[in-house]
């Protein structure tokens, strides 16, 4: 019996996989995917730039950008980190004067919450829904609004993030010198699974809190582990595309633009993957995403949904 209840589940589980494909295919999760490619050249840099501002608060300022230029190192290569380098050591403010300083912040701002109110408009239009139109200036402040506090909260999640990797490399050292028989490998899977929980949680506050939607904190734990159990697989087979793709060096200075631009669009691809995972898991659940008071559905499908319900009620007996 329980042999039968493992199989079952199996055959759910790649029956939801063949789902997503093709809803994939459907919401045409690539022109999404190369959209928000476009818009991460713009704001890309401005959004590292912040996040050191804020992390900045609880360690040194250089640290933290040395950090996380190493770890875009490991995904994207030297090429398109040196230029991102060179972009950030430009974009200062400390020689201007206020209005200027503050005219640069606040264009800084604009730029690097973009790519947050894409991914938002991105995932509405996958799960079906979109802003009223008379609601559309109010929004547009609460996204940005939104976006903005994401980048506070992506600031703290590094903080923490480093602030662990050096308890780990502290432990590590600690276990290394008075227990030299335990295997390296140990401390590996333990920062691997470190890193795995963290960028569950970062996709899990996206499809939680950027759509216009209405779903629990449990209702997306899947879709984002999914995301991010593939996002962690795919850094290395991205990698390795991009290091042997002997046409990116045809582009001369501007290779690490196309770099920077495939990177993010097979990442893109792989975040919208776990959206229409999420819907999908959803329906076979027979659960139904509901918009907020700010969006509505882009086609029929709600009075589908209400009038399934109304069926439903009216079989009840009384």
């Amino acid at each position: 019996m329980e042999y039968l209840k493992h199989k079952q589940s199996v055959v759910d589980f790649f029956k939801l996989l063949k789902m997503t494909g093709i809803e994939a295919v459907s919401d045409n999760i690539f022109k999404l995917a190369a959209a928000l490619a476009y818009y991460t050249v713009f704001s890309l840099v401005p959004m590292l730039i912040i996040i050191v501002w804020i992390t900045g608060i609880f360690y040194d300022p250089t640290m933290v950008q040395g950090e996380l230029l190493i770890k875009l190192n490991e995904l994207i290569g030297p090429q398109a980190v040196t230029q991102i380098h060179e972009v950030m050591l430009h974009s200062k403010f400390d020689q201007t004067s206020g209005w200027a300083k503050a005219l640069g912040i606040f264009t800084l701002i604009l730029s690097a919450t973009g790519i947050f109110v894409e991914i938002q408009d991105s995932i509405n239009l996958i799960w079906g829904l979109k802003v009223k139109p008379a609601r559309g200036f109010l929004k547009l402040i609460l996204n940005r609004l939104l976006s903005f506090s994401l980048l506070i909260s992506l600031g703290f999640v590094l903080t923490v993030f480093l602030l662990i990797n050096v308890l780990i490399a502290a432990l590590t050292y600690r276990i290394e010198y008075y227990f030299p028989y335990v295997p390296v490998g140990l401390f590996y899977i333990l920062n691997q699974g470190f890193i795995f929980i963290i960028i569950a949680f970062l996709f899990s506050c996206i499809f939680k809190v950027l759509p216009d939607a209405k779903v629990r904190w449990k209702d997306v734990y899947p879709g984002a582990s999914l995301s991010t159990f593939l996002f962690m697989l795919g850094k290395y087979i991205i990698g390795y595309y991009l290091g042997k793709n002997a046409t990116i060096s045809a582009y001369g200075s501007a290779g690490s633009v196309i770099i920077i631009l495939m990177w993010v669009y097979f990442s893109s691809i792989i975040l919208y993957f776990g959206a229409v995972f999420t819907e999908s898991l959803l329906k076979m659940r027979n659960i139904h995403i509901q918009p907020t008071r700010y969006a509505e559905w882009v086609d029929a499908r709600q009075i589908t949904v209400e009038s399934n319900t109304e069926v439903h009620k009216e079989n009840i007996p009384q």
